[in-house]
């Protein structure tokens, strides 16, 4: 497994705040197989197979999906500290992965299946109505 740097072309009011995004995952000659959850690429998940192209010594643009997952991908806010571990344990108890670290209390959540996400928009619905939390939608699988 590596990590490699892709290029983020849709940057519109300065979101997202950075120009490339890094990913693990198995790379095979013009192929990448993504093994985590994006936070700023759009219409990517978890385990889908991608065909990607060199631009620069260690940069590289994802030209299309070539195999989907069946992984979904969500990005979300949460706006109240002491909601986080609470919400975080429960998303977990989903089976689905969990990964921060980028930006403050922002994470991306990597959901195994249609029927799970129906069960995350369950819990998150309440956050949502309370203004706790901002949820995006980037890739949603099984529709």
């Amino acid at each position: 497994m590596e990590k490699i740097r892709f290029i983020i072309k849709d940057i519109e009011d300065d979101w997202p705040p950075v120009k490339y995004e890094s990913m693990w995952g198995e790379k095979n000659g013009n192929s990448f197989k993504i093994k985590n959850a994006p936070f700023f690429l759009d219409n990517l998940a978890f385990d889908d197979i991608v065909e990607i192209k060199k631009l620069e010594d260690d940069l590289y643009n994802i030209e299309k999906v070539i195999t989907p997952s069946n992984f979904s991908t969500i990005w979300l806010y949460i706006n109240e500290d002491r909601d986080i571990s609470t919400l975080l344990r429960e998303i977990k108890n989903l089976k689905c992965g969990i990964e921060g670290g980028v930006i403050d209390n922002y994470y991306s959540i990597n959901i195994p299946s249609k029927f799970v996400l129906d069960k995350l928009d369950k819990l998150l619905n309440s956050y949502v109505n309370q203004n706790k939390v901002i949820i995006d939608y980037p890739c949603i699988k099984g529709e």
